[in-house]
């Protein structure tokens, strides 16, 4: 198969490679799809996935989102948030494009979450990045008109993050309301840290004694 080829069926532990990006589905089960690029084409290839995907008891087909650094078309973002009958469960890692961040933003409150070192982009050229401006494209109104409703009413703070080229962080997209949840840095050495500084006091209440 041609990596450039979306498949008519999808089947179990189908991959689908593009040029611009990459989605993973399981078939008829929880589905996982990890959004790299999102443009008009991927948008369409999406809708014809969407159609193997089992519905739930209310109708809705819902899906995991496994947002990777994702890019892509703010037009092609807001029209997939607006699709009826679909549910996103989204994990934000990587620094998110502002296409991504309208998907993570528009996905289903409660289950937005990002790992503690994304980055979120709100600029949709990369060359305004740390640049002020007094103006927002025409794409990045219609993002802030989208984030403002999705944010909970915090269109002002988002705004000034535009106009001043800033990212935001985990933390600082939550209080956006652009997320709900930031899974914090785990240390896998937890436990033998624990243990040292535990064998560190013993040893230090034996040599005062």
């Amino acid at each position: 198969m041609n990596k450039n080829t979306f498949p008519k069926t999808l089947k179990n532990k189908s991959l689908q490679s593009r040029q611009k990006g990459e989605m993973l589905m399981e078939h008829n089960s929880t589905k996982n799809i990890e959004v790299k690029v999102l443009d008009a084409s991927a948008t369409e290839e999406f809708k014809k996935a969407l159609i193997d995907i089992k519905a739930d008891d209310e109708g809705n087909k819902v899906i995991n989102l496994e947002l990777i650094s994702t890019t892509g078309e703010i037009p092609s973002a807001i029209e997939l948030i607006g699709m009826t009958n679909t549910e996103f469960i989204t994990n934000c890692n990587g620094e998110i494009g502002l296409a991504g961040v309208i998907l993570a933003a528009g996905s289903k409150f409660g289950e937005r979450k990002s790992t503690s070192m994304s980055m979120f982009r709100l600029v949709e050229d990369d060359k305004n990045v740390g640049k002020k401006r007094t103006t927002l494209s025409p794409n990045e109104k219609n993002a802030l008109e989208v984030l403002g409703v999705l944010s909970g009413g915090k269109k002002s703070r988002i705004k000034a993050f535009m106009l001043n080229g800033l990212k935001a962080t985990a933390n600082e997209a939550k209080s956006l309301g652009l997320i709900d949840e930031v899974e914090s840095f785990k240390d896998k050495y937890s436990k033998e840290r624990e243990e040292a500084k535990k064998k560190a006091k013993e040893e230090s209440t034996k040599e005062v004694g």
